[in-house]
């Protein structure tokens, strides 16, 4: 795992001057990429790409083997570029790297469950389905309705919200993207799509892309903060809330 930060521009002059203001003048790489990065996805981060494996997706680059490879040859802590890459030019500083490691079997353990679990349920249900049409015409109401009726955006959510079937929720929330995008439940549907890719689907490649749209697209939403924390837990689980309902019925029968 490398965590770097960089500075964008299609302007292999403008890095140059501003990595001569960080070597001799003392101004720091965060600031520059602050005030002068043309990578919208990370600028208000200082020009942070998080953490990423060697040829995977990176946050404000995408799959660049060209920018990975220069990259991981990098000391930490020293300032290389301007490199040149497909879309462009960037001073890039490699911040940390991690050595490969394995990770131990009990944190693997309920993630594995859970997978295994999953396929075996889909396994089971598509040999259920299978063994029925043999002897009876199946259909699925619910995608025939869906497909006779135009939804609005509200609608189209609490279809998907209601939805068991993940890429069925994928599909309807994208639709919301593409047909309805300055409503207002347009970044929630987006930042859905990269939560069921996660949660759902494990997909981590296309939650980290859904949720750089979010950002991209919605800045200045309330889902563009919480998708910046999606990209920086993906490979975490997620925190465990106290229940609600089971909280102040705990707390009634103290008091009773």
């Amino acid at each position: 795992m490398i965590r770097a930060q960089h500075v964008f521009s299609k302007d292999k002059q403008k890095l140059e001057d501003i990595k001569r203001r960080v070597e001799e003048s003392g101004e720091k790489l965060t600031t520059m990429a602050h005030m002068y990065s043309e990578d919208e996805l990370t600028r208000a981060e200082g020009g942070d790409l998080g953490y990423f494996n060697p040829g995977g997706y990176i946050k404000g680059i995408g799959y660049s083997q060209i920018f990975t490879d220069q990259v991981v040859t990098m000391e930490p802590g020293k300032l290389y570029g301007p490199i040149k890459w497909e879309r462009g030019y960037s001073l890039v500083r490699v911040n940390e790297k991690r050595p490969p490691a394995v990770r131990p079997y009990d944190d693997v353990h309920d993630e594995i469950v859970d997978r295994l679990a999953r396929e075996k349920l889909e396994n089971v249900r598509a040999e259920h389905f299978a063994e029925a049409a043999k002897g009876y015409q199946t259909r699925n109401f619910m995608e025939e309705q869906y497909a006779k009726t135009q939804r609005g955006p509200q609608e189209l959510f609490d279809y998907a919200q209601n939805s068991t079937d993940p890429l069925q929720r994928i599909a309807a929330f994208q639709e919301i993207v593409d047909k309805y995008p300055t409503d207002a439940v347009a970044p929630q549907a987006l930042f859905m799509i990269g939560f069921v890719y996660a949660e759902e689907v494990k997909d981590y490649v296309m939650a980290g892309r859904s949720f750089d749209e979010v950002i991209s697209k919605y800045p200045e939403s309330d889902m563009a903060q919480t998708a910046k924390w999606m990209l920086d837990n993906l490979s975490e689980p997620l925190p465990k809330f106290e229940d609600l309902d089971d909280l102040n019925r705990q707390i009634e029968e103290k008091t009773n």
